[in-house]
């Protein structure tokens, strides 16, 4: 049976912001409690029937976009993309591998990178995908020693102001693109 967002609940929050947390009727519903709400007709950032890594990642993101950007997460086309996603064991265990996948040879080299760490950085880079056990085990090995250099640098005290300036001023820069690049990540995860 196909779950069914309910059309008149949906209507009812549809033109209200996102906010950070799950939100209440009046003011706003997070992505994932619109999609409780409009579901079950409770407000509830845990509705049935979704994947956990993705309520997961949904709940992450919404929490940590800017509010522009996370408008386009809560839409009716992503609540029913992620009502309809499989959540087998089997999609949920690829999901598991793409998501440390974005998490090290993404979301890691582009901070590693960020504070001019590139060498660990390139490391993580050019790790194999993460798709299985065994390469997941080799990342986690990879993002632990690229910790520790990490680490390692910001023990140096008189570079760390400059760096931490730096690293802000790129890291802000870079947002608008890595946000999109965040909400995009969303799809592959409906397809897993």
């Amino acid at each position: 049976m196909k779950n069914t967002l309910d059309p008149t609940r949906w209507a009812q929050i549809e033109s209200l912001p996102l906010p950070t947390g799950v939100g209440n009727l009046d003011q706003g519903l997070c992505a994932m409690a619109r999609i409780g709400y409009a579901l079950t007709g409770e407000v509830t950032d845990a509705p049935p029937c979704i994947a956990p890594t993705i309520r997961s990642y949904m709940i992450s993101l919404n929490d940590s976009l800017p509010s522009d950007m996370r408008q386009k997460i809560g839409t009716r086309e992503i609540a029913q993309l992620a009502l309809d996603a499989d959540s087998s064991p089997e999609a949920e265990q690829r999901r598991a591998f793409l998501c440390a996948n974005q998490a090290v040879r993404v979301s890691a080299v582009a901070a590693l990178r960020s504070v001019g760490l590139n060498e660990q950085a390139q490391k993580l880079a050019d790790l194999d995908p993460i798709v299985d056990k065994e390469t997941a085990l080799k990342a986690k090995d990879a993002a632990d020693a690229a910790y520790a250099g990490a680490a390692a640098r910001a023990a140096d005290a008189a570079d760390a102001a400059d760096a931490a300036a730096r690293a802000a001023a790129r890291a802000a820069a870079a947002r608008a693109s890595s946000w999109q690049d965040a909400i995009d990540f969303l799809n592959v995860l409906f397809a897993a």
